[in-house]
């Protein structure tokens, strides 16, 4: 009998499963350094928010911790367990973990589907951690965490208050005394002559009544 088909067909089994053992041993092998490596740029993005660097490889813990880098309430570790609902809020705090560190909406789409380049860019750059971009109050700073065996750093203090000075009351100037006018002389009356009195003509004298004749003689008496 001729078993040259059934040789044939062996061999080609044995060639298919060391392709895939070989296939899954390189996806195994690709998986485990995308794993190292999305773990220790959360390990840095952690330190640059000021929390602890270990929490990255604590399954559960490490999207506590990283709902509070990005100032999302804790109680959304939930969320994470819910299908279809935990895409979305990986969404969220993708983009929230951008503008965390002073990034975009561009970049968090870099994050979302792109994270083994996206995310050490963001973890090993020059990226500074802002503050809690979720967070209704203003950002505040986190120092990063000293490495092991360097000395700690100091505590961070925010900058003081420059410090209240009341306004410096206006500068008194004394009211101008009134600028000296000799009195004015009286002015002088004004000149009136004299009105002269009204000219009346003397009165003519009466004339004189003509003297009476002299009486005539009495006649002699006998």
């Amino acid at each position: 009998m001729d078993y040259s088909y059934s040789y044939s067909s062996s061999s080609g089994d044995a060639a298919g499963q060391a392709f895939a053992l070989i296939f899954s041993a390189c996806y195994s092998l690709f998986m485990l350094a995308f794993a190292v490596l999305v773990i220790a740029a959360m390990w840095k993005l952690f330190v640059k928010a000021g929390k602890p660097g270990w929490a990255a490889i604590v399954p559960i813990y490490n999207i506590i911790v990283l709902l509070e880098v990005v100032g999302r309430p804790t109680w959304w570790v939930v969320l994470y367990l819910i299908p279809f609902v935990n895409i979305v809020i990986l969404f969220i705090v993708w983009i929230d973990l951008a503008k965390s560190f002073g990034k975009d909406v561009a970049y968090a789409l870099g994050l979302i589907f792109l994270p083994f380049i996206f995310l050490p860019m963001l973890g090993f750059g020059k990226a500074t951690y802002v503050g809690p971009a979720a967070a209704s109050t203003p950002p505040t700073y986190y120092p990063p965490q000293p490495t092991y065996g360097a000395p700690a750093a100091p505590p961070y203090a925010p900058p003081a208050p420059p410090a209240y000075a009341p306004p410096a009351p206006p500068a008194y100037a004394p009211p101008a005394p009134p600028a000296y006018a000799p009195p004015a002389p009286p002015a002088p009356p004004a000149y009136a002559p004299p009105t002269p009195p009204a000219y009346t003509p003397p009165t003519p004298p009466a004339p004189e009544a003509p003297p009476a004749p002299p009486a005539p003689p009495a006649p002699p008496t006998e």
